[in-house]
């Protein structure tokens, strides 16, 4: 009889939770999936972990005639030129609001403090933003992170197993949110961003991503074609973005001057010290990606890719954040 409740619980459960953090929790208490550890083996030397975060993708090479055509050349010299522009009150009020994070930052100021004192605050933060936005400098002590590393794998037995998860100020993460809308309003207004493109994306998802991927398939199939796909993941791919190559695409899909300077002052310079349990490393500077668990993140991944399709030839592309998927057509 106990046994019938709990079934009919968590059933109802399953069917009734709209949230996708709620509807694994649940299966987690079903033992449906597994649970993963949250924290690697304390056996892992917590510097030695920190230096292979702050070295993650700094191997990687970048072309400098390609670097040079980006930096000479604009995709459209008629397009108009994105510059920032000042945000209000509201404005902060509503991006500060969007953030559910109860994470605490290096500077040990919550979000919920922040909220707080907003009313009597409001309009020092936002004078800091615009002023952010205005200088193209971003704030040195917004640019600390904590990062804590998370396991790929149940049980990994090695630092190459772990993966970066970074924890940012929260006013850092205000300023980032308004900036984020400008750059998608402006991105989305000139199709900067791939149509295929599922990540990251509002009102896109995996679910738009197999759909796209399937008509294609489907619509082979019916015309006595065959398919063959090959799909394709970058390995540290937030890691391995290489800021001069970030700026020099920004400034060929019509970022102006203020704002690709703002941010490099974003992405350089950046300090993290990762932490596991009571451990703290000591800090290390990273030269080069975006950091994993930042709002800015995944819009300049998107734009740093945007270019792919243009590689692409005899075959269909899907994208899904840093995945893709070719898909090739052909007669028996």
């Amino acid at each position: 009889m106990i046994w019938q409740a709990k079934k009919a619980f968590f059933a109802d459960q399953l069917t009734e939770t709209k949230n996708p953090k709620a509807f694994w929790s649940c299966l987690r208490q079903c033992n449906i999936v597994g649970n993963k550890e949250t924290e690697p083996p304390s056996t892992f030397k917590i510097n030695d972990i920190n230096k292979y975060f702050a070295e993650m993708g700094s191997g990687n090479e970048i072309c400098r005639e390609t670097l040079n055509f980006f930096a000479a050349n604009k995709q459209n010299e008629t397009r108009e030129e994105f510059r920032f522009k000042a945000v209000t009150e509201d404005e902060v009020k509503s991006a500060m609001n969007e953030i559910k994070s109860a994470a605490i930052g290096s500077d040990e100021i919550s979000i919920k403090m922040i909220k707080a004192v907003s009313p009597y605050a409001i309009g020092a933060i936002t004078h800091l933003v615009n002023r952010s936005l205005a200088s193209g400098v971003f704030p040195h002590a917004w640019k600390i992170a904590i990062v804590r590393p998370l396991p790929k794998v149940t049980s990994p037995s090695n630092i190459e197993q772990l993966r970066p998860i970074s924890i940012l100020p929260a006013m850092s993460k205000i300023l980032e949110k308004l900036v984020i809308r400008q750059i998608v309003a402006y991105s989305n207004k000139q199709n900067i961003l791939p149509k295929l493109q599922s990540g990251f994306r509002k009102n896109h998802s995996t679910c738009t991503a197999l759909i796209n991927l399937f008509s294609d398939m489907i619509d082979a199939r019916d015309k006595g074609r065959y398919s063959s796909l090959v799909m394709l993941d970058y390995s540290k791919a937030f890691d391995s973005i290489n800021h001069e190559m970030l700026r020099a695409k920004m400034h060929y899909n019509g970022f102006g001057y203020d704002t690709t300077r703002w941010i490099e002052s974003y992405l350089g310079d950046r300090l993290q010290v990762t932490r596991l349990g009571n451990d703290t490393s000591e800090p290390l500077v990273r030269h080069q990606g975006v950091p994993q668990g930042s709002c800015l993140g995944p819009i300049l991944f998107s734009l740093y890719t945007a270019d792919i399709p243009s590689c692409v030839q005899n075959c269909t592309l899907h994208l899904y954040a840093d995945g893709s998927q070719l898909h090739l057509s052909y007669k028996p």
